[in-house]
């Protein structure tokens, strides 16, 4: 279970993000676009916070006549109720809101107070250099059971050799989570695995929206409420970030013979609920992932990929999460791709799998993070995104991946590389399990994947790679392990 980590009332630390343009502004780079330098630039942190916001979970029991009146004492306004026992409140001014803060920590009717963290997509920058679209071999996948030099992250994983082990078995009946900015859930690779309940209706969580947010750039508005209702509302995913995640996840397999971009996701009989929260600019803050994550736990799903993350831990996050936990769902979260800095947060909480990436050689990608709290690694792609990322779904309709791009024979589909692609492999590999096991645990699960690893740095756990690279043959073929790993 996670610990529940609240900041002190009377002494809450400063929080950094990025400095000058956050990553979460950064595009990743599609086929055919520049050549990548030969590292990323290095992360210089700084605060990034909604800073005329606060977010208070509330002591448990509060008047809600209390509460209002506080609020208005302070000067602030409710802008959403993420979990039943948190507000965010925003404020006319940042003076307003630090002054807030004090009266507010020492009304007797908080647990903690916070400030509201805009947290980023795992995207690498794109450098300068060119690269010919000739350079790249298109190959199709033809049969689930062989694989595909397109998609060489799926050979690194020993998944084509797991699908031909236990034909059966693809992540059929379990619902998958991609807490992102969106899925183009038309998407010829992804529409059939798009989750419905028993009406027929798609299930599916607009954060944003529900936050009382708007989710607006190029001119458009990336919404559900209007999605694909004409030339100018397309899909609900503005960025392109988790279209790809989901492709990588769950993309239908064999679907398109004899085309070159007929891609298959890990599991591709799963089932993917969209959580949109994070905006198409890539960033999303705590609020909004909050009040996402509880809801896809009340939705029933039993994995939930988040390929977030930020410096900074936050109680909202904590209380989220724990929530889920306690219900049962295993949490995947990319490590972070600062280069060698801390596991990000929520990556970082007890309980998570966190994931790091390797290259298309298998070693630990450079840009990754770091620490004791890494679970595994999996094929995240190298710096040369155009040549070595991961190909996978993207919407079919402009967003912010696209910009300056032309997708040309690629309609839909690109490459991309960090621990966002790696994250949500692992994930799809979790889905595995659980449709061979459905009776198992979240934890079950966890341990199944950490035993089953593969040793490519120090022997036993290091902090580069954790236990290593995941095996989805080994993973299948194994008895429950017992015991725990951290």
């Amino acid at each position: 279970m996670l610990p529940m980590p609240g900041y002190a009332a009377s002494s809450m630390p400063r929080h950094r993000g990025f400095k000058g343009t956050p990553w979460s502004l950064v595009l990743a780079c599609l086929p055919g676009c520049a050549t990548p330098t030969p590292a990323p630039p290095p992360v210089t942190l700084s605060e990034v916070v909604e800073p005329e916001i606060r977010l208070i979970g509330w002591r448990a029991n509060v008047d809600e006549g209390a509460i209002t009146a506080l609020v208005t004492a302070v000067g602030g306004t409710t802008l959403n109720r993420p979990l039943p026992d948190v507000s965010t409140l925003v404020f006319p001014s940042e003076d307003r809101a630090k002054s807030a803060e004090e009266r507010l920590a020492a009304s007797g009717l908080a647990r903690w107070v916070s400030r509201n963290h805009r947290r980023s997509l795992g995207l690498l920058p794109v450098a300068s250099g060119a690269s010919a679209e000739s350079d790249r071999t298109i190959q199709s996948f033809g049969d689930l059971n062989t694989g595909s030099s397109n998609q060489w992250g799926l050979a690194q994983a020993n998944i084509p050799a797991a699908w031909q082990a236990y034909p059966s078995i693809r992540g059929q009946g379990v619902l998958v989570g991609v807490l992102d900015s969106g899925v183009d859930y038309r998407h010829p690779d992804l529409a059939l695995n798009m989750a419905r309940d028993g009406a027929g209706q798609r299930l599916h969580v607009d954060a944003i929206e529900a936050a009382g947010r708007n989710d607006s750039c190029l001119g458009l508005t990336y919404s559900y409420a209007t999605a694909y209702s004409d030339a100018s509302h397309p899909g609900p995913d503005g960025n392109g970030h988790g279209t790809h995640v989901a492709g990588i996840i769950g993309a239908v397999g064999d679907n398109q013979p004899g085309l070159r971009n007929n891609i298959v996701g890990v599991a591709p009989s799963v089932r993917i609920v969209d959580i949109k929260a994070m905006d198409c600019q890539g960033g999303g803050t705590d609020d909004v992932i909050a009040l996402g994550i509880r809801r896809a736990v009340d939705l029933g799903v039993r994995v939930l990929n988040m390929s977030i993350g930020g410096e900074e831990p936050a109680p909202i996050l904590a209380e989220a999460m724990a929530y889920g936990q306690a219900r049962g769902v295993l949490f995947v979260v990319a490590a972070g791709n600062g280069s060698g800095v801390p596991v990000y947060y929520p990556a970082a909480y007890a309980g998570v799998l966190a994931v790091g990436a390797l290259d298309p050689r298998g070693r630990r990608a450079s840009y990754g993070n770091i620490g004791p709290e890494m679970g595994v690694v999996a094929a995240g792609g190298g710096l040369s995104q155009d040549s070595e990322g991961i190909l996978s779904t993207l919407p079919t309709y402009a967003h912010m991946l696209s910009l300056g791009r032309s997708q040309g024979s690629w309609p839909g589909h690109g490459r991309v590389s960090g621990t966002s692609q790696a994250s949500p492999l692992v994930a799809g590999l979790a889905a595995l399990i659980l449709s061979q096991e459905p009776g198992l645990s979240a934890d079950q699960v966890r341990l199944r994947i950490l035993a089953s690893a593969t040793d490519v740095g120090t022997s036993g756990f290091d902090p580069e790679t954790g236990w290593g690279r995941v095996d989805a043959l080994a993973a299948l073929g194994m008895q429950q392990p017992t015991g725990s790993r951290p």
